[in-house]
């Protein structure tokens, strides 16, 4: 660009800068000069310089800089990881730096001189540096050189001479394993964040390989512990980074507070291989504040029924003098040594959340807090009326003392009461009696019986009870204890039901549909040792957070425990069922899957629960005729977008299409919250299979979604995604199923595990099966589902992984990643494990170590199977029937391994 000066005896003129930088000029007499503004220019005044002096302009010379330009490009080839040298001008305000589209890592050296990484996801292209000036492209291609194979997902755990699933990407046909048992020398200090350097490699021969997926077996001569595992692909000319499987993978975690644990207090943590299935190191955590280790504890050897338990659930005791604050946690299982241990980290609702609108959030820290101290004032209620007549007066009385003061103990006497309305307890109240059998409420009229107060338009109060007797036997409808609407203020806050009685109308000859106790909007919740006789148990009905049910009685006709609708974070442990009735008299037509729910109902998310060591029994025998469809059921129904990716940028996806406003196009009362955030978005098929991240933020009937972390294999247009509700992150273990013969997880979405229970009903066929395909206009495809050592120990059995209807013109799979391992048919007992196809493709199954009457693999309609492992099964004759193993006719994608 040329510029033109005018002025005055301009002839003596020896020098010309603009913005202090000199430049080349022409004279054109005493009145002007031109010169050419150089690729160095900047914006400024122009300077001219004399023998005689200099003179400036009073106004700035705008230099608009030039685009950037790429002259080389080295080297021009080589696999992902590789670091190229871009070299060019215009570089100092680079924002943006790609490969065919894909962003690169980069640094900007100088003007001239940028350095960027090819990602492992890389694909051959052109690179291009973004600039506020304009975009630069290569002339030169860089030709990305088979990348690095890259793992999303490990089955765990696993013992050696099991095989292992991996899920990931750039899998090459001609992939081979090393493997590696990491010593179990002393953890050390997990801030260090040590890598696994392991120099005793063993070379392992896959049984499986496709695209997204290898499968290979531990040695069998190595000990249990974590075990590191590297990909060699492209003729073992690139080696992936290295992965580590059995090292703990925290879901979750709960205090002795709920979201908080309390000096002297406990916290548990809850996920799979948080100890090593025969190992005698003692698991433990360390807890970290400002990068420094503050305290280490081991995991309570006490806590754990059986070591089999403890691969899923640790308990750590937290010391008196543990100074309260937020802190980062590790968790080591005792093997692996310094490179195994793990970092918590979360997505969830939060310190304090709005619970009319729960917006989720990552979760990096926890809390150590001094419980809540509400005011210890008591409040002692008159013993009955000796006359028999009602008692609420007396209630009354206590009840505004109470309210006077901001809270208090009511304490009741010993006696029989008799009360003919609600209980309605002001802000921080605990009632509490002298025992279930000494304190009894007898109540004629109410709903709910015992309830908080109003605080304002939305809130009600927060009180506790204990030790006392709640009878309505009477009651149909409605609920004994309704703990509900905790203000934002409160939510630190911890409330409980011990030791209490709660007794509605449950008989054969009258019976409703009343609940014993109804949480809604509330967390920090605790309900041990209550006796509950009630058709319905407990129902979470939304919005209900860290809660904690534990050694409870419930004797149920349509549900024993019920957690759905935007819920996490549920301890139920060491409860025993009592099923009343029987199907006729239930009504059970009315109802096809009594007992514990676990669903979504859709809503965005229910996930993160504990469900270990109860039992179930009923009052009467049931005939071998009689319905066998009660027990456990979840239900999946929310898919709000399935269908292709239109583009990727960072954790923003912009869809091919809208997300549904509303669910399934069903009506007003199926609407999703506001937004589906803590929804999961799951790549199904396409490029990114195998990978899935959590929605941070969307608006019902737009395309654009954002997701809480940048994806390892960006998706394309290629790539089909299904944005359905999390349902998931969820633990069966160590339960006596004795009444309960049906186990079913309708389209859970990914991370459940099975392990250990007993399934032993007389009635029906004891089922536990995964269900996962179409729902809606979508799939819900059911990823890192496992059954793990379940014992079939009465009457038939059956352990199902099956893909149902998929949409025509859809033909990825609509299930995958399951194990079926180390299940038990005692001897005699009918039944099989089935692996089937309903018009829908089922992939990357694994069924192994299995006693069993038959293995059954079945495809209808166009249903397909693919990288399917049958291994080292014990296939036996059932009670009256022959040992069998059935493939469909066209079985490519079924490898049988026999017992070795």
């Amino acid at each position: 660009m040329v510029v033109h000066l005018t002025g005055l005896n301009l002839q003596y003129v020896d020098g010309v800068t603009v913005n202090g930088i000199p430049v080349d000029f022409t004279l054109s007499g005493p009145t002007r000069l031109s010169f050419i503004i150089s690729k160095h220019a900047t914006t400024g005044p122009i300077s001219v310089y004399a023998t005689q002096g200099q003179s400036t302009t009073k106004t700035s010379l705008k230099v608009n800089p030039p685009p950037p330009a790429i002259t080389a490009v080295a080297p021009t080839s080589g696999p992902g990881g590789t670091v190229v040298e871009i070299t060019g001008t215009g570089f100092n305000k680079a924002k943006v730096v790609a490969l065919n589209r894909v962003q690169l890592a980069f640094s900007v050296v100088n003007d001239g001189q940028i350095l960027a990484q090819i990602p492992a996801e890389g694909t051959t292209g052109s690179i291009t540096v973004t600039t506020p000036e304009g975009i630069a492209t290569s002339n030169e291609v860089f030709n990305v050189q088979g990348n690095a194979a890259l793992a999303f997902w490990a089955s765990q755990p696993v013992k050696p001479n099991e095989t292992v699933l991996v899920s990931g990407a750039n899998i090459s046909p001609d992939a081979t394993v090393e493997v590696a048992r990491l010593p179990d020398d002393n953890p050390g200090d997990p801030t260090l964040s040590i890598p696994p350097e392991p120099s005793d490699w063993t070379s392992v021969s896959p049984l499986q390989v496709s695209a997204s997926s290898i499968k290979f077996v531990i040695p069998a001569t190595d000990e249990n512990g974590v075990f590191a595992y590297r990909l060699k692909t492209h003729g073992g000319s690139i080696t992936s980074a290295t992965y580590l499987v059995n090292r703990p993978d925290v879901w979750f975690i709960q205090g002795d507070q709920g979201r908080t644990a309390s000096p002297s207090g406990w916290l548990r943590i809850f996920g799979n291989s948080l100890s090593i299935l025969g190992s005698n190191q003692l698991p433990q955590i360390a807890l970290v504040s400002n990068g420094v280790v503050v305290e280490t504890i081991n995991a309570d050897p006490g806590f754990a029924q059986n070591a089999a338990t403890a691969s899923y659930a640790e308990s750590y005791a937290i010391p008196p003098d543990m100074p309260a604050g937020d802190y980062q946690l590790y968790v080591h299982n005792g093997a692996g040594g310094p490179a195994a241990w793990t970092r918590f980290s979360s997505f969830g609702p939060g310190a304090a959340p709005d619970f009319t609108n729960v917006i989720p959030q990552p979760i990096s820290t926890i809390s150590i807090m001094h419980p809540s101290v509400w005011p210890q004032v008591v409040y002692r209620v008159a013993p009955p009326h000796p006359d028999g007549s009602p008692d609420d007066d007396s209630f009354a009385v206590a009840n505004a003392w109470a309210k006077v003061n901001h809270g208090g103990i009511i304490q009741i006497p010993g006696g029989s009461y008799h009360l003919r309305a609600s209980l309605l307890l002001p802000n921080h109240t605990l009632l509490t009696g002298a025992g279930k059998a000494e304190t009894v409420l007898n109540f004629s009229g109410g709903e709910p019986l015992i309830s908080g107060a109003k605080l304002n338009s939305w809130g009600l109060g927060l009180f506790s009870v204990e030790n006392l007797t709640i009878a309505a036997p009477e009651k149909t409808s409605g609920s004994g204890i309704f703990m509900a609407y905790m203000p934002t203020t409160e939510s630190s806050s911890h409330v409980f039901a011990r030791n209490v009685k709660i007794l509605l109308a449950n008989t054969d000859s009258g019976h409703g549909s009343a609940t014993g106790i109804i949480l809604r909007q509330i967390q920090n919740v605790e309900i041990t040792n209550a006796d509950i006789d009630a058709p319905s148990g407990i129902i979470e009905q939304n919005s209900v957070f860290h809660v904690r049910i534990e050694n409870c009685n419930l004797f149920w006709r349509y549900g024993t425990i019920s957690m759905g609708s935007v819920s996490q974070d549920m301890i139920i442990s060491n409860n025993r069922y009592t099923l009343r009735g029987n199907a006729m008299i239930n009504g059970y037509g009315n109802n096809p899957n009594p007992g514990f729910w676990f669903a979504a109902y859709s809503s965005p998310y229910v996930r993160d629960l504990y469900y270990a060591n109860n039992t179930s029994t009923s009052e009467q025998s049931f005939s071998p005729g009689e319905p066998g469809f009660y027990g456990i059921t979840s239900d999946g129904d929310s898919v709000v977008y399935f269908g292709q990716v239109a583009s990727v940028s960072g954790t923003s996806l912009h869809l091919a299409g809208p997300t549904l406003p509303i669910i399934n196009g069903a009506a007003s009362a199926k609407t999703p919250s506001a937004f589906w955030t803590g929804g999961v978005v799951m790549v199904v098929s396409g490029r990114g299979t195998g990978q899935y991240r959590i929605v941070t933020s969307n608006t019902p009937g737009s395309p654009d979604v954002m997701v809480n972390a940048p994806w390892d294999v960006p998706p394309d247009a290629s790539s089909i995604v299904s944005i359905c509700a999390f349902e998931g992150r969820a633990l069966f273990v160590n339960n006596d199923f004795g009444m309960d013969p049906t186990d079913q997880d309708y389209y859970m979405s990914h991370d459940v595990i099975h392990a250990n229970n007993i399934m032993e009903s007389a009635t029906g066929q004891n089922f536990l099966g995964f269900k996962n395909g179409k729902v809606g206009t979508g799939i819900i495809p059911g990823w890192h589902i496992q059954a793990i050592g379940n014992h079939i120990a009465n009457n038939s059995g059956e352990f199902l992984s099956s893909a149902l209807q998929s949409s025509p013109a859809y033909s990825g799979f609509a299930a995958s990643q399951q194990i079926i391992r180390d299940n038990v048919f005692a001897d005699g007992i009918k039944g099989f494990i089935r692996g089937q196809a309903s018009s829908a493709n089922l992939s990357d199954v694994i069924i192994e170590n299995n006693t069993t009457p038959l293995i059954s693999i079945l495809t209808t309609g166009n249903g397909q199977i693919s990288n399917l492992l049958i291994r080292n099964n014990q296939i036996n004759a059932s009670a009256g029937g022959e040992p069998q193993l059935q493939l469909p006719a066209n079985h490519k994608g079924v490898l049988v391994v026999p017992q070795s």
